[in-house]
């Protein structure tokens, strides 16, 4: 909030010119639809908005931790115990990340493992 309360009109000019536009947005279209009568009708409702110059690509936020982090929660709402425990690993399709979700798979589902070949 602090940051908010600072901010000047040209922070939230520059803000808004820099993150809102058409290059740095997704739209999702689900459904059963013609893709040229979709195309037709995104260049009439959103083709006169103009780009807003390249995003650049964010870089990795690699956690780290110089010692253990222990938290405790009473929630008095609770029914049963929860445990949580959570470690740093590698961002998502990484090479590693591949394996550790195939472990996570081998660990949560238990019994109900699909045939696993080892080779």
């Amino acid at each position: 909030m602090e940051d908010l309360k600072n901010a000047t009109l040209n922070d939230v000019k520059s803000y808004y010119e820099h993150f809102y536009g058409p290059n740095n947005a997704t739209l999702v279209l689900a459904g059963d639809f013609n893709t040229d009568s979709v195309k037709l009708l995104l260049t009439k409702y959103f083709g006169e908005i103009k780009s807003h110059g390249e995003v650049a690509a964010r870089s990795a936020m690699i956690p780290s931790l110089e010692k253990t982090v222990k938290l405790y929660h009473e929630d008095n709402f609770a029914n049963v115990p929860e445990i949580n425990l959570v470690w740093p690993v590698p961002q998502s399709y990484q090479k590693d990340a591949y394996a550790l979700d195939f472990l996570a798979k081998i660990l949560a589902d238990g019994k109900k493992l699909p045939c696993i070949k080892y080779w």
